[in-house]
């Protein structure tokens, strides 16, 4: 899946081993996640993106946002994850200027010892990452409470806004996992 030709490889010598995959997996899903609830993903950005970044046989956007059917497997590679962090970078690049404002208004709030909640960019990612994170929690193996993780996302994905996006988060995930 990942094409060397987009410019963006990934570092080889930097692996994980089989037990990391569902945390990173969940990971990933909650970056998506929380980018969807933020500027309402869709699937024509992640066909675009996953064209531009050459990567074939990504499986669609809904695979990663949709509830999981029951009794449903489906295998997670450390190539799909290379894929993932490839196209969460790209997408988390093509929507910087809101992550920066979020991110932004996050941190006023938080010096002024203000809810978050009650802005209304971040009142509404909240509500939409928040019914949509307890649904996947359990299947996804996200901690819970959402709400920290859903800041937590916001600052992760404007980290992976910057060029170096890729490298950062995928050293990250190995890292942390």
């Amino acid at each position: 899946m990942v094409n060397s030709n987009n410019g963006l490889e990934l570092p080889l010598v930097i692996t994980a081993d089989a037990h990391q995959l569902p945390l990173i997996q969940g990971y990933l899903q909650g970056l998506l996640l929380s980018l969807w609830a933020l500027t309402e993903l869709e699937e024509s950005s992640w066909n675009q993106a996953s064209q531009a970044l050459a990567l074939d046989g990504l499986p669609p956007l809904s695979r990663y946002l949709g509830p999981a059917e029951p009794g449903a497997t489906s295998a997670f590679s450390f190539e799909e994850a290379r894929s993932l962090v490839l196209i969460v970078a790209k997408l988390a690049q093509q929507h910087q200027e809101i992550l920066r404002r979020a991110v932004t208004l996050l941190e006023q709030m938080q010096e002024q010892g203000k809810d978050p909640s009650k802005t209304a960019l971040l009142g509404t990612y909240l509500e939409k990452f928040e019914v949509r994170y307890q649904d996947q929690c359990q299947r996804l193996g996200l901690p819970s409470p959402a709400r920290p993780q859903a800041f937590k996302f916001l600052v992760d994905l404007l980290f992976c806004s910057n060029p170096y996006g890729p490298r950062w988060l995928w050293s990250a995930l190995i890292t942390k996992t």
